[in-house]
């Protein structure tokens, strides 16, 4: 692929650069990464042009020092999971974040969580365990996030919903807990209003993926999803939601009137659960997986054009105000694996590496400010680069 067909050249400078972060050489301004708050931490990402910080979480290596759902004052003292399958910034910086349980048999559901731009860290909504004969009131699996007016928009992919461990995105299947999905219990669009209250936009009333694409568009609870994950508010205020269906069958685009619930479907096509917002208001969707051999596209809808034909990693994709788009390694979400950041310039074709060591990446977000915002192992670090 393109994006590592990097000169002898240049990466004898990202080497040099490294290098002399690493000694305390000063080749340029840039200032170094802050340290490791703790002895048994591990070490943020190397950022030979700008700089890493923990915002919020733990470093420990360790996972039972470093997992937990801890809300606290201090964002150094709080505590998040390890599976994160969503992550987005709101226009005032605040950062929210799904945060599966760290024990699948804890007893504990799936969670949205935010981190406050005074760094705060609270919890904005736990999602339900779906029991038998009992009608969902709440989301199950946090799957894609949006923001919009104070309203937090949570798309719930079900028990197996989601991107999960390792970034597969075409094995999804439908959840089979116990009554699971039936009229009531089915997955859709949540939202939590700004004092805590969840309510159903659309989707959950209706059983998923029933046979033919126009059964299921509709208003509100008369709309059937199969697997939403990926969302973002268009410029005019549109709800857009990746619907990724079930395994072997292509995933749908498709957009929600939040103001009615009332949902239509685009194009269908091989798109994986992610779909990306930039800052002026365009969405894009990728159209495969990560795999060998294969190139992932990006595209905006709904016209299909390509933004770019060499994406590192299909599920890991944010695009700051600058048009520049940022993905990373094939392999990130992997477990155990350090992964690498790259950015392709606005107008530019090539992805370059910015950032490295990246270890067990998550999620991936830009802020209002253009900062990179990584779910790094158990913790959310931000990354600025100098100008």
């Amino acid at each position: 692929m393109n994006f590592f067909r990097l000169s002898h050249a240049s990466l004898c400078a990202i080497a040099a650069s490294l290098l002399l972060a690493a000694c305390g050489g000063d080749g340029d301004s840039s200032p170094t990464p802050s340290p490791s708050p703790t002895p048994g931490a591990a070490a943020l990402p190397d950022v030979p042009n700008g700089r890493a910080a923990l915002l919020a979480g733990s470093l420990e290596a360790d996972p039972a020092k470093a997992c937990g759902r801890v809300d606290a004052d201090d964002p150094l003292q709080s505590r998040f999971g390890y599976i994160t399958h969503a992550m987005t910034v709101a226009a005032d910086g605040t950062v929210y974040l799904t945060d599966r349980p760290c024990r699948a048999d804890s007893g504990q559901a799936d969670a949205v969580r935010k981190i406050a731009p005074n760094g705060q860290v609270s919890t904005v909504a736990t999602g339900a365990l779906p029991q038998a004969g009992a009608a969902l009131s709440r989301f199950v699996r946090p799957a894609g996030l949006a923001v919009k007016g104070g309203v937090l928009y949570v798309s719930d992919g079900g028990p197996h919903g989601g991107l999960d461990a390792g970034g597969v995105c075409e094995t999804y299947s439908l959840a089979t807990a116990p009554g699971y999905p039936a009229a009531g219990r089915a997955t859709g669009i949540w939202q939590v209003a700004a004092d805590g209250r969840i309510s159903a936009v659309a989707g959950v009333a209706r059983a998923s993926c029933e046979a033919g694409a126009a059964s299921l568009d509709g208003a509100g609870p008369q709309a059937s999803f199969c697997l939403p994950a990926g969302m973002a508010f268009s410029a005019d205020g549109v709800l857009h939601v990746m619907d990724a269906r079930m395994q072997g069958t292509p995933g749908t685009w498709r957009t929600v009137h939040v103001s009615d619930g009332n949902v239509q479907s685009g194009p269908a096509g091989r798109f994986t659960p992610n779909l990306i917002g930039s800052a002026d208001g365009r969405i894009y969707v990728t159209d495969s997986c990560p795999a060998a051999g294969r190139v992932s596209r990006l595209v905006s809808v709904p016209d299909l054009s390509v933004l770019t034909d060499q994406l590192p990693n299909s599920s890991l994709v944010a695009i700051d105000s600058r048009g520049n788009v940022y993905s990373a390694s094939a392999d990130a979400r992997q477990d155990g694996v350090k992964s690498t950041l790259y950015r392709k310039a606005a107008g530019q074709t090539q992805f370059v590496p910015v950032a490295s060591n990246v270890r067990a990446l998550r999620a991936l977000a830009v802020g209002p400010d253009d900062a990179v915002y990584l779910k790094s192992g158990h913790a959310v670090v931000k990354i600025t680069f100098n100008p």
